[in-house]
């Protein structure tokens, strides 16, 4: 899985973290993984990738969320139309992801960039790496206005993402939703 990332154009992170954590009971950002809060530990693990990183939602927001509470679809394709077309790669985490590895994000990264579009492991459609020249912003608007709670498949749909083989483990891809599955992690 390696990849040589000289050539790769600066990336951003951006940690979606604006749900209610209704089955956990309480804020995830908040929520133990380790010793380290979910929200450190994913910005830990992002900032080996990415030198920028906003916390799009929630109490900790660097980027408010434009419509609270209508899903990571909706964080995803308001940030997409805010952002300006350049060499630019935007990388999406869920903030209840504590097993993703910085060796898989710069791997997503990395075929983004080779691919020339968004790419997100199958099955699996966070995290994602999306290369912002190019995006095909009137569709985003366009599911926007249809929708205004789209999946994340619907949103990586209308920018033509594209699937990759998935890299990592069960592990690297779990979410933590609910008090026992940080415990059935933690077991592991």
């Amino acid at each position: 899985m390696s990849l040589e990332t000289d050539n790769i154009p600066p990336v951003s992170g951006f940690i979606l973290a604006g749900g209610r954590s209704s089955r956990m009971g309480r804020d995830k950002a908040d929520v133990k993984w380790q010793g380290v809060s979910l929200l450190n530990h994913m910005k830990m693990t992002l900032s080996t990738v990415a030198p920028r990183i906003f916390v799009v939602g929630g109490r900790y927001a660097d980027i408010p969320d434009l419509a609270p509470f209508l899903g990571p679809g909706n964080a995803i394709a308001n940030q997409l139309l805010m952002m300006p077309a350049s060499e630019h790669i935007a990388v999406f985490v869920p903030i209840d992801m504590p097993g993703l590895t910085p060796a898989l994000l710069r791997y997503l990264i990395g075929q983004s960039q080779i691919q020339g579009a968004p790419v997100y492991f199958d099955s699996h459609y966070l995290p994602v790496a999306i290369p912002t020249r190019n995006l095909l912003l009137d569709k985003l608007r366009e599911l926007l206005s249809v929708s205004p709670e789209p999946s994340v498949k619907s949103v990586l749909q209308r920018i033509g993402a594209r699937s990759l083989v998935s890299a990592g483990n069960d592990m690297s891809f779990a979410n933590i939703n609910r008090p026992e599955d940080l415990k059935a992690l933690a077991d592991r």
